[in-house]
């Protein structure tokens, strides 16, 4: 797998988070423009934890049946921590007071959010398609 194509999906989320941060409204809070636009943050946040968890774990010295166990509930828990990108994105769609056509860009993190389950799925368990 290329470079760009493992490290395209969270530079393009993290650009979806600063045009949310950069197109609110400068009269709303800070705390709000910040979680009105950390769905692509979160998003890659997850992706890259994936790719270094996977790598930390070829480099661990427990045994194979240890790792198995390990990676299996790393993955479960990984799995759960998903549903964090979707709660910013509903609350991004609710609470963004800017232009709405930038609610658009959230088809590029929903396509980062799936390409990361599937690849960070594969990087986490090691069973790759």
């Amino acid at each position: 797998m290329g470079i760009v194509s493992v490290y395209l999906t969270p530079i393009l989320t993290v650009l979806v988070s600063i045009i949310y941060f950069r197109m609110s409204p400068k009269e709303q809070r800070l705390h709000t423009r910040l979680a009105v636009s950390g769905h692509g943050v979160a998003i890659a946040v997850l992706y890259c934890g994936a790719i270094l968890v996977s790598r930390f774990m070829r480099l661990s010295p427990a045994t194979k049946y240890t790792i198995h166990d390990i990676k299996y509930t790393i993955h479960d828990i990984w799995s759960y921590l998903l549903i964090v990108p979707v709660i910013f994105i509903f609350f991004a769609l609710m609470k963004f007071r800017g232009p709405l056509l930038v609610h658009l860009l959230q088809i590029i993190n929903m396509m980062g959010l799936v390409w990361t389950l599937l690849l960070g799925s594969m990087f986490l368990t090691d069973q790759w398609l």
